[in-house]
């Protein structure tokens, strides 16, 4: 479920993608092969809201004090859940303005989520109605 939710900062989120995907086949059998990708979830705060856009986001965005690595845009920026609550999902991953201490666990990184901004209709417990207004979307244009 989306979450029409804006963060403040300090607030408690987690990034949510798929990394380190590797794809393996054998030449002797062709047609078959293996793709492997590892659940990743990252846990910091929100630095900054920015509700007119920032460096590359046109649009309302939070930057976090979450490492990214490559691969990782796309994937879901959701609040830190309390227990036994779900995941709800109020942004995606957009970018790492600088580079990132990929490795390093120790060290803070930075990157950036645009806000979904859903129209959420509730309709009962567990089930919603939701527009989604996509604006400055390209899917699949070349430069």
């Amino acid at each position: 479920m989306l979450d029409d939710i804006r963060p403040e900062a300090g607030d408690a989120v987690l990034m949510i993608e798929y990394g380190e995907l590797t794809v393996s086949c054998d030449p002797e059998v062709p047609n078959k092969g293996l793709i492997e990708r590892r659940l990743v979830i990252r846990a910091g705060h929100v630095e900054e809201f920015f509700p007119d856009g920032h460096i590359l986001i046109r649009g309302p965005c939070v930057q976090t004090t979450i490492p990214i690595h490559f691969g990782m845009s796309g994937g879901i920026v959701a609040a830190f859940p309390g227990v036994g609550q779900q995941i709800r999902p109020f942004a995606l991953i957009s970018h790492a303005p600088d580079p990132q201490p990929i490795n390093d666990r120790s060290e803070s990184g930075h990157s950036v989520g645009a806000l979904i901004g859903p129209k959420i209709e509730r309709l009962e417990i567990n089930r919603q109605k939701i527009s989604i207004n996509l604006n400055n979307m390209g899917v699949g244009r070349g430069s």
